[in-house]
């Protein structure tokens, strides 16, 4: 009784606290991120190094061994996995669960870099944390053209789309690496008693980019690197192999044929029936969905005007069609539960007890907007569901209260004592009601692994919304009653 008697006194409070919560609400739901799904910590960390040229055995004995043990007594760590191949390791770390992740990405960085017997050709190993990624769109570049070509298209493109606010990366998917095939005539190498490990050797101690240390000069210090890759076919070609006392060099042309070609293709992009190569752009934390999409389609249509001749540029899989639908949704199933709120009540009750519980809707809302705004929630499939959800039950505390306070009226009690008794009258069976239904959905943050994470959003942003209704039927909705009902005049 002590909550409605402070409302009814203090109408003025009231107000501007419930002013403060639907403006503040209605200004984060226009500003929050809107993303496909909610971004969430897999309690992972990947360590990757690149070694360009080793051969699986060598990576694994080199590198995957020797930073294993090197991090095999960090704290927090459950388990390590790892895979070696041709040039590139791999190696995937998982945290207990109650680990401190920022700390172990500190502790894993500082035991690599304290390795003293690291491959100098290897590239330092890059240490990140495991997080889910979800594409927003892709844009897909296509046409008639040379494959080197819509290659160089499509790294343009790549960089137009990387300077777009809030995208975090921009995959390219069905691009084949440019190679240097050397076909080695038979016939040639008998011909000048060469073998094939003679040409590899060549090949590889001519075509090396590898650092050089260091030259201190009184307050300087220079990087010395040695630069010796070759750029291309003809350079390649002209590559000496052995030289006689007359000055005669033989050169790799003379035994073998070079060509440029292309990778052996993993994954194959076609769109219309013509190659393509894909762009799949990924937002950062924070980002807006839709606005990145709609920004993507834009530079898209700029950029196709850059293009030439048959080469053209489209978009699929916009993840923010789904995104705005659910939005949808929720105005739509929101202006239709305040509808039938008027509706219904107005029928059983005055038309002002039902007006001024409807209101608790938008408020509710806006005051759960302000608890995820406070969380880290952002607006995604899973917390529009959750509001969904809710929206049946965030008017039933209200309904409750304002019914009570009107039988009062109706019994000949001021608005005000009318307010005061209705709402203490049901204010533990409000509580205990809500409370229960906070209760029902709890136990979801109890569940473990990837799926509890993905699904922990249900539960907090149904228990906001209860709550932020909660808060406007026992605080708001008592100072509203007892200034806008009219008393009932008695009989004589």
């Amino acid at each position: 009784m002590f909550l409605a008697r402070f409302s009814t006194e203090n109408p003025v409070l009231v107000n501007l606290l419930a002013v403060f919560v639907f403006l503040s609400g209605l200004v984060i739901y226009f500003t929050m991120p809107r993303e496909i799904f909610p971004d969430f910590s897999l309690d992972a960390i990947r360590i990757t190094t690149r070694y360009s040229g080793a051969s699986p055995e060598e990576v694994e004995k080199l590198v995957t061994v020797k930073i294993e043990d090197a991090i095999a007594g960090v704290d927090g760590i459950d388990a390590i996995t790892s895979t070696s191949q041709e040039g590139l390791s791999s190696i995937v770390v998982t945290l207990k669960k109650d680990a401190d992740l920022v700390r172990a990405l500190n502790d894993i960085q500082s035991e690599i870099e304290a390795l003293e017997d690291f491959p100098e050709e290897a590239d330092d190993p890059r240490v990140q944390e495991v997080k889910t990624v979800f594409p927003v769109i892709t844009a897909s570049l296509y046409g008639s053209v040379a494959e080197q070509k819509l290659k160089e298209l499509a790294k343009d493109l790549k960089d137009e789309l990387l300077d777009i606010p809030g995208v975090s990366g921009v995959q390219i998917l069905g691009l084949r690496e440019r190679q240097i095939w050397v076909e080695v005539r038979p016939e040639a190498l008998e011909q000048y008693h060469l073998t094939l490990d003679d040409i590899r050797q060549a090949l590889a101690s001519r075509n090396l980019n590898l650092p050089g240390g260091s030259i201190k000069t009184g307050q300087h210090e220079l990087l010395l690197r040695t630069l010796g890759e070759v750029e291309g076919v003809q350079e390649l070609s002209r590559l000496p192999l052995r030289s006689d006392p007359y000055g005669n060099t033989l050169t790799l042309d003379r035994v073998a044929t070079v060509r440029e070609h292309f990778e052996e293709a993993t994954t194959l992009g076609r769109f219309n029936g013509q190659r393509a190569i894909n762009l799949q752009v990924t937002k950062e934390k924070g980002g807006n969905a839709i606005t990145i999409a709609d920004q993507v389609r834009k530079r898209a249509r700029a950029y196709e005007a850059l293009l030439p001749p048959g080469v053209h540029i489209d978009v699929f899989n916009d993840f923010s069609v789904y995104i705005k639908n659910r939005l949808r949704v929720l105005k739509s199933n929101g202006i239709v539960g305040l509808f039938l709120v008027l509706v219904t009540l107005c029928v059983f009750l005055h038309w002002r007890v039902a007006l001024l519980t409807a209101l608790g809707i938008p408020v509710a809302f806006m005051g759960a907007f302000l608890l995820m705004e406070w969380y880290g929630i952002s607006l995604n499939m899973l917390s529009m569901f959750s509001l969904i959800v809710a929206l049946g039950m965030i008017v039933d505390d209200a309904i409750i209260i304002g019914e009570n306070v009107y039988r009062y009226v109706e019994a000949g009690f001021s608005p005000k004592e009318a307010a005061i008794r209705g709402t203490g009258e049901v204010l533990l069976p409000v509580f205990a009601s809500t409370a229960t239904t906070v209760a029902a959905f709890l136990p979801m943050l109890l569940m473990t692994g990837t799926f509890g994470k993905f699904m922990a959003n249900i539960p907090v942003v149904v228990s906001f919304a209860l709550l932020a209704s909660l808060f406007e039927a026992l605080f708001v909705l008592p100072s509203h009653l007892a200034d806008f009902l009219s008393p009932r005049r008695l009989p004589p």
